[in-house]
């Protein structure tokens, strides 16, 4: 089983863009994504606690308050996605914007912080 060897949340990151109604075709190439992304993102909130807290920019806020209201994963996904890019974001913006975007994707984001060393 592929999924076996995968952080279980990273299989979750996998299946939140395919629609309920439609088969999810969970490749190797997929799972390998899912799960660097995953542990991308845990890097980058630890990295991001370590910045002053920063409010979520109003366009972010309403953005996720949009997508989260309708439970649309795919957009709160390309949210989190694009912000990462995102340099007029402050660092502490970006992590108050993970963090709230993972209490309702549920992929343990936070669970690094104070672990990694620069």
């Amino acid at each position: 089983m592929l999924a076996g060897r995968r952080d279980p949340l990273a299989v979750r990151l996998a299946l939140m863009p395919v629609s309920y109604h439609q088969p999810a075709d969970l490749t190797e190439d997929v799972l390998a994504s899912a799960d660097e992304t995953v542990a991308h993102w845990r890097r980058q909130v630890a990295h991001w606690a370590e910045s002053p807290s920063r409010p979520m920019p109003a366009r972010t806020s309403d953005a996720a308050g949009t997508a989260f209201g309708d439970l649309d994963t795919v957009s709160a996904l390309g949210l989190l996605r694009d912000l990462i890019l995102d340099a007029d974001v402050q660092a502490g913006a970006k992590f108050e914007t993970f963090v709230y975007a993972d209490r309702i994707l549920g992929l343990d984001l936070p669970r690094d912080i104070g672990r990694t060393s620069r």
